[in-house]
């Protein structure tokens, strides 16, 4: 019972504060006036929540915490949650919780994906503009509407192939005759036809190969979806344009544009980043980690605890056993360095959703994708720590707030857990 008469929510100066609180809130909250994202809506002890924060959670918040029949009281009701939240936070600072384990391997993985955000930002997002110009022809060819045909091929050499054969027999007559030589190919032809597109309706690798071409034309081979297609226009309609849509559309397309170019940024300056690293996976070690992780998805380990744990308790079980024969061998080879076993382990954290329960060639194909995507962010985020990068203020500032919420996620379940035992011997008692 102790515990309990301890609890911040169960003392009369919390509840006091929580309510002063949520006056200032409902306040600010009630103006029409809009704030500066560092305006800060409350102070709960040394921490606070600004608008900024404020926006950011209640725009991706639970619905079930946005209570209250208009606008105002479902934002003063959430911003109460935010301050209970930061109380049991603070509470779980002062006993000592931010180092706890899980606390602190979150907090790790936080601070990983928080400085790969920065080195972003700072060698793309910043680096990357788009003219009023730019913004004109966007809108101009967004008037443009084009309807395809399409044809696949697994390899560049026979879609070229195909193209020739197109450009002298006609699309229509050898993609015909190709769905006739192959019984699992759909024999309709509309199942290659395109509704009518505009440029914002197409991959962008897809609109530079047919931006050009006229009813009729043929594409050279296009490299997607792990194959090469051809494409024919079938029809091109232009609309003309009045000045008053170039107003209207530019914010929106001007978005689409700048997106567009932040994940073609960002693609070259991964691969211009990784290319040089040399990362190289070892085979015995994987082939060992393959084994593992299906026995962990097989026994539902995965559902309790993570696979570096699995081995550790169940040591016996074949698949474990025989990936800690090898746990201190290097799993990742790269430019100056490695990463054993081990050492990978304590960053892995693979996703399962597609892994089968019995180790195949498309497990492995998944599993090494998802290696060589852990060792990039593992690298990303080192050179990140390396430009100083940790020490960003907007770094620290997110790394904070998400540190809160995973303390006041281990006093939630502390006090959960302790709610249970309660119970329990309640009933002994009883």
């Amino acid at each position: 019972m102790r515990a309990i008469k301890n609890h911040p929510f169960m003392t009369v100066g919390v509840i006091a504060v929580m309510t002063a609180v949520a006056v200032v809130l409902f306040l600010r909250i009630g103006s029409h006036q809009p704030e500066p994202d560092d305006v800060v809506l409350a102070q709960v002890g040394d921490r606070a929540i600004t608008v900024g924060d404020f926006r950011m959670n209640y725009e991706f918040g639970y619905p079930h915490l946005k209570r209250g029949a208009d606008g105002v009281a479902r934002k003063r009701a959430y911003l109460d949650a935010m301050v209970g939240e930061l109380l049991l936070a603070n509470d779980g600072f002062s006993r000592g919780l931010a180092d706890a384990p899980r606390v602190h391997v979150n907090d790790q993985r936080v601070l990983d994906e928080l400085l790969i955000e920065e080195l972003i930002r700072v060698e793309v997002v910043e680096r990357t503009t788009v003219s009023d110009q730019e913004v004109r022809d966007a809108v101009n060819r967004s008037k443009a509407r084009f309807k395809l045909r399409y044809w696949g091929e697994p390899t560049q050499l026979r879609a070229m192939g195909v193209r020739m054969a197109m450009l002298r027999d006609g699309y229509m007559r050898v993609a015909d005759s190709l769905r006739e030589m192959h019984a699992d190919i759909p024999t309709d032809p509309s199942m290659f036809e395109s509704d009518y597109l505009n440029a914002f309706d197409v991959d962008p690798v897809v609109l530079d190969a047919v931006k050009d071409l006229g009813a009729g034309d043929i594409s050279m081979p296009v490299p997607m979806n792990s194959g090469f297609y051809v494409f024919q226009v079938v029809d091109v309609r232009r609309e003309g344009i009045m000045e008053h849509e170039y107003a209207s559309k530019f914010e929106s397309v001007k978005k689409v544009l700048l997106n567009t170019k932040y994940d073609e940024g960002i693609a070259r300056y991964v691969e211009g980043f990784m290319t040089p690293q040399n990362v190289v996976t070892r085979g015995e070690p994987f082939w060992k980690l393959c084994d593992a992780v299906v026995a962990w998805k097989a026994s539902g380990d995965h559902q309790t605890m993570m696979l570096r744990e699995a081995i550790a308790v169940h040591a016996a079980r074949p698949a474990y056993a025989a990936l800690r024969t090898v746990l201190d061998q290097p799993l990742v080879t790269y430019k100056g360095g490695q990463r054993t076993v081990r050492q990978f382990l304590d960053v892995f954290w693979p996703s399962l959703r597609d892994i089968d329960t019995v180790t195949t060639a498309r497990t492995r194909h998944l599993l090494s994708e998802q290696v060589g995507l852990t060792m990039r962010d593992q690298l990303l985020a080192a050179e990140a720590r390396r430009r100083g990068m940790d020490r960003a203020p907007a770094v620290a500032h997110e790394r904070l707030k998400w540190l809160e919420k995973t303390v006041y996620e281990e006093v939630r379940d502390e006090a959960a857990a302790m709610a249970l035992l309660l119970v329990a011997l309640t009933g002994v008692f009883l």
